[in-house]
């Protein structure tokens, strides 16, 4: 098995050298692995620890984004993040896997290799995989049945992370839940159905995946209390859906914890 591995990086240079040595511990996972690490301007020391990195690996490959940032972060991410699947495209297709990290505090403890062993040992039960963290944060990413609406849009979110958490507790370490998306800080997915996809946090574009009755559903569980309706969405939702509803991707939530 083949895989490569991903990141996005802005201003994480605490916590590059541990996210970098996880990335290799999950690299002897497989037979063959690629690192792919899409950076943008950062001001504390991120280059100089990818200066580092890039000397003692130069198979890494570091894409450095030399355009002008725009105003909104999941704008910035989701050009860094099609960055990395373009990279992928056109070097890495005969690859069986590409997983992506986030590249700060939420990846830089020391990750459990024999837990990811055990659920590529289970990869027919799955397409992509995210995993729980001992307090399940990432709503943001989040889209499960029957809760799929931005949550920043309402008042009282935390409803959310209290669904997912309850259903997470019920499960079985062997278990898994499956959702619209998710990510959590880390996904490792099967490269024949998610590299056609593509990143986006247009809210608008994300709804059109979700019928009608679900929205109103999810408008009635959180009691119609509407914060604003803000236009930019997670960019993770995008690139989940269109693998799921184009191409029958199965994508799922493990209780696990991958990192201690």
């Amino acid at each position: 098995m083949k895989c490569v591995i991903c990141g996005t990086i802005k201003n994480c240079g605490k916590y590059l050298i541990k996210v970098f040595e996880n990335m290799k511990l999950i690299g002897n996972l497989f037979e063959e692995y690629r690192i792919i690490l899409c950076v943008d301007y950062s001001t504390d020391n991120t280059f100089f620890f990818l200066d580092k990195i890039k000397k003692q690996h130069p198979e890494v490959i570091i894409h450095i984004n030399s355009d002008p940032l725009f105003k909104e972060r999941t704008r910035n991410l989701s050009k860094a993040r099609n960055k990395y699947l373009q990279i992928i495209r056109e070097k890495f297709m005969d690859y069986d896997y590409f997983i992506v990290m986030d590249c700060d505090n939420v990846c830089e403890n020391l990750v459990n290799v024999n837990i990811l062993k055990k659920h590529l040992e289970n990869k027919d039960k799955w397409d992509g995989l995210t995993f729980n963290k001992n307090t399940y944060y990432d709503i943001w990413a989040l889209s499960i049945h029957p809760y799929f609406i931005n949550c920043h849009w309402f008042h009282n979110y935390n409803k959310y992370s209290q669904y997912v958490t309850k259903l997470l507790s019920k499960c079985k370490p062997e278990e898994y839940i499956s959702c619209l998306s998710s990510f959590n800080g880390f996904a490792i997915y099967k490269l024949s159905y998610f590299i056609n996809s593509y990143y986006n946090d247009n809210t608008a574009e994300n709804l059109t995946y979700i019928p009608k009755y679900f929205f109103h559903q999810n408008m009635k569980l959180m009691d119609y209390k509407i914060k604003h309706s803000i236009a930019v969405d997670c960019e993770h939702k995008i690139f989940h859906y269109h693998a799921i509803f184009k191409h029958n991707a199965r994508l799922m939530i493990s209780p696990n914890v991958l990192f201690y």
